[in-house]
């Protein structure tokens, strides 16, 4: 018996719990793939970092040594310091854009734990 007599809906439960299993399983591929793509971006974001590091300490060593010698080329410390200006801009939008991908893992994330 129970509420609803013979007229009412059935589920078919079987048939939902599998599309919910199949629903978890390509939303977990997908933050597996998001996941990975987040620390390969991560990885080459670190490398860019020490990269800039490395330019920053070879722009310093060039000062110095610039400024031990009696005739500076200031033209040469330019190019050097736009180098360096163009490398910290293009690592600015990297971490924009790693900073983006974070915001879309942690929405997808939440997502996935609400359904």
């Amino acid at each position: 018996g129970g509420a609803g007599g013979p007229d009412a809906p059935t589920v078919d439960r079987a048939f939902l719990t599998q599309k919910v299993a199949q629903l978890e399983q390509k939303w977990g591929a997908e933050v597996k793939a998001l996941k990975q793509d987040l620390h390969r971006t991560i990885l080459a974001h670190n490398h860019n970092s020490d990269l800039i590091r490395h330019h920053r300490d070879a722009l310093d060593q060039a000062r110095k040594r610039l400024d031990a010698q009696a005739q500076p080329k200031p033209e040469q410390v330019d190019a050097q310091m736009d180098k360096v200006e163009r490398m910290l801009r293009a690592g600015q939008a990297k971490q924009r854009a790693l900073d983006a991908l974070t915001e879309r893992l942690a929405l997808l994330e939440a997502q996935v734990a609400e359904a």
